[in-house]
């Protein structure tokens, strides 16, 4: 199984990533997050940096936008690309019939490689996980261990 950057849903209190397989979603999207009902926050890798492009809908069409990139045009194109991912995101939950694969059966698929490249492309960009998994992983400089044994 072949994750790529994709979907990230916050609607509810834990986060999980979505299937992309029938969508032709653009490779370029590092993220896109549902941050509320109707509220969408992405990270995409254009041609001079990441940027943060923020779309709230009424349901149906887009009300608000916003998008970090040097772009003259307004909208610029990267509106437009996250909207289709948007819809395409909705449409194929809908035609699945549900809005969640199951967490640990996803990690447990997943080969040890594509879960350190997607684990090292997020952190990338979030800094917060960066830092997370360094407190959670790193040991303190002043302990030595030995055959997974503390030392004091």
């Amino acid at each position: 199984m072949k994750i790529k950057p994709g979907f990230v849903s916050n609607s509810s209190s834990s986060s999980f990533v979505l299937k992309k397989s029938k969508a032709n979603v653009d490779k370029s999207i590092i993220s896109l997050q549902e941050i509320s009902a109707n509220s969408w926050k992405a990270l995409y890798q254009g041609n001079y940096g990441v940027y943060t492009i923020k779309i709230k809908t009424d349901g149906e069409k887009t009300i608000e936008f916003s998008c970090s990139c040097p772009s003259s045009g307004h909208p610029c194109k990267h509106i437009h690309i996250i909207e289709k991912a948007i819809k395409q995101h909705i449409d194929e939950c809908e035609k699945d019939g549900k809005q969640e694969i199951k967490f640990e059966q996803l990690l447990k698929d997943l080969s040890k490689k594509e879960l350190y490249d997607f684990i090292v492309r997020q952190a990338k960009y979030d800094p917060q996980l960066k830092n997370k998994i360094l407190l959670e992983f790193t040991e303190p400089a002043s302990s030595q261990t030995r055959h997974g044994i503390l030392l004091s």
